[in-house]
Parts: C-alpha cells; sequence; structure tokens
C-alpha cells in the first residue's frame, strides 16, 4: 500500500490487474479496526455484488473505500444519541458495473454541499485539507466510473462508487 500511495504522488501510471473488490473492502476494514473499535462504530457488511472483480489499480481503490470509510468515521464522532452504524454494501447495477456504497449515521451532508464536497480544497471539517473526495473522485474517474454523495433520511450520509466490470471496461 506504501508503495501505491508513493506512486500516487510521483503521478506514476496506475497498475489496472483484476481486483476483488470485497477482498479490498475486508482489508480496509481490518486496517480500520482499532480507529473503529475506538469510536464504537458498529460495521455491517452487504456484500452482494457477484462477481466482486473490477479491473483497476488495487491500492487506488483502496485508497478511496480508506477515505470513504474514514469520512464516515469520523461523521459519526460526535453523535451520542443514536448507533454509530458503518453499512458497506456492494452490488451489481444493470450487469455493467459494480457499485459500492458506504453509509453512516452521522450528521449527514447538506443538501447543497453535495457537488462542492468533490472540489479540491473544500472541506466540511475543522482540520480537513479538502483533498481526500477529490482525490476520491479522480481516481474513480480514472477507472471509469463515477462517485456520487447522498443525504439520507432521517440523518447520516452515502457514498458511493460505481467500476465498469471487466467485460465492459475500456482500456
Amino acid at each position: 500500500m506504501i508503495r501505491g500511495l508513493h506512486a500516487l504522488t510521483r503521478n506514476s501510471a496506475p497498475v489496472f490487474a483484476r481486483v476483488d473488490v470485497h477482498e479490498a473492502i475486508r482489508h480496509i476494514l481490518a486496517i480500520s479496526r482499532s480507529e473503529i473499535e475506538r469510536r464504537q462504530v458498529v460495521v455491517q457488511l452487504a456484500l452482494n455484488a457477484e462477481p466482486p472483480i473490477v479491473f483497476g489499480d488495487g491500492v487506488q481503490l483502496q485508497q478511496v473505500i480508506l477515505n470513504l470509510v474514514v469520512n464516515a468515521i469520523d461523521a459519526m464522532s460526535d453523535i451520542h444519541d443514536r448507533a454509530r452504524e458503518l453499512k458497506v454494501v456492494t452490488r451489481v447495477v444493470d450487469g455493467t458495473a459494480l457499485e459500492v456504497s458506504v453509509r453512516d449515521s452521522g450528521i449527514g451532508i447538506r443538501r447543497d454541499l453535495v457537488q462542492k464536497i468533490f472540489q479540491p480544497f473544500y472541506t466540511t471539517k475543522a482540520n480537513g485539507m479538502g483533498m481526500g473526495l477529490a482525490i476520491s473522485n479522480s481516481i474513480v474517474k480514472a477507472h471509469k466510473g463515477e462517485l456520487h454523495a447522498a443525504t439520507l433520511l432521517p440523518y447520516g450520509s452515502q457514498f458511493s462508487f460505481t467500476i465498469p466490470l471487466p467485460d465492459h471496461a475500456t482500456p
């Protein structure tokens, strides 16, 4: 993962190969376990995509998943009146793309900010740099996918991205 992050900062070309997205999600949750436990977050998995394989740069896709998971955990840090729930869901969309959704029971996103949050240097966090979602969006677009954000009712948010399945990916 460190080599991959070095490659990102050096603007190296991504290394595309078959990636098991379920394996990537489990890996990110494993390395985030101590923070999940410290913040008393309940994790729910609904890994329904079959097959869970895309063609992409595994390290970059892990970076996107990690960013979405960390943001979700952060969004729930001030929640004390309800359970802190993080739900990661995968599914195949229209037989052409794999979708990964990260949902939280946090404070949510104001509707007027949903598109702004993907702009570089825009942040809603007191100590944020405003780069995580912008980088994630760039990675997803480089994989011919899309990254979306939505406000959930009565509270929380959902970030989801789609990546074309191998038969539908263009090199």
